[in-house]
């Protein structure tokens, strides 16, 4: 594995780790979830680490405003934007074939972003239909109008919290999903825990229905928002079975 930074647009840059096996094998980005980072509690090392073992080169980053990078405020278009960056510069390295694993709002980030090489969709736990799902979100939804210039406020678990004004309810794609889906037109994976307590296995079983082609949905009985341990084993080693079915 190694550290690096990956140049995107605005003359900016995110840090990221590749873990590195052979270029002419497709590569998985990981997209981590809302005030998460890139290694996503030690679940993202361990699963691209797992990626290697079978076959596939990883990469994490950190998005834009999150993790090791610097305070900015976010919003699902801009976050898309980044995924869509790093994907262009993994094809500027020589990788051939891109396969996407998104976790909660990093599910929807990757739904929204556009990349062309991509060849596989895998969703965990995704936060489709997001404005429907983040409940406190939705509370603080007046609070924000409220705002003299939309100042920006500050969000999530101390040492690594996120900013995000308005814009981040109001973006034009927070309630895109089944459009996006129908889409996609890709080999697409749900995988989602049925005690999921923070974004409902309910979107998923209904995001399912508006999927095209080749699609599976995968529920994980007694798994969490935070699933770890042999929960997230089954997450990896589903993910890895499936994958495996339509990439070279």
């Amino acid at each position: 594995m190694s550290e690096i930074l990956i140049p995107i647009r605005d003359n900016k840059s995110v840090y990221a780790n590749i873990y590195h096996l052979d270029y002419n094998k497709p590569i998985v980005i990981l997209c981590h979830g809302f005030t998460g980072d890139q290694h996503e509690h030690g679940r993202f090392d361990l699963t691209s680490t797992e990626l290697n073992k079978n076959g596939y080169n990883a990469l994490t980053f950190d998005f834009l405003g999150s993790g090791k990078n610097k305070r900015e405020v976010i919003t699902l278009t801009g976050q898309a934007e980044n995924l869509e960056d790093v994907s262009k510069w993994v094809i500027s390295e020589g990788y051939k074939e891109i396969i996407t694993i998104g976790l909660s709002f990093g599910g929807m980030t990757s739904l929204v972003a556009k990349i062309p090489e991509r060849k596989i969709a895998v969703f965990w736990a995704p936060a489709f239909y997001f404005n429907r799902q983040f409940s406190f979100i939705q509370r603080l939804k007046f609070k924000f109008a409220s705002i003299v210039g939309k100042t920006p406020i500050e969000i999530g678990p101390e040492g690594n919290t996120v900013l995000i004004d308005y814009n981040f309810m109001s973006d034009k794609n927070n309630d895109n999903t089944n459009v996006l889906l129908e889409k996609l037109n890709i080999p697409t994976l749900i995988v989602h825990g049925d005690a999921d307590k923070t974004i409902s296995v309910e979107t998923s079983e209904e995001a399912f229905r508006h999927a095209n082609n080749e699609k599976k949905l995968v529920v994980v009985k007694g798994a969490d928002h935070g699933f770890k341990d042999t929960y997230l084993r089954e997450f990896i080693n589903t993910t890895i079975e499936f994958i495996g079915t339509f990439s070279r």
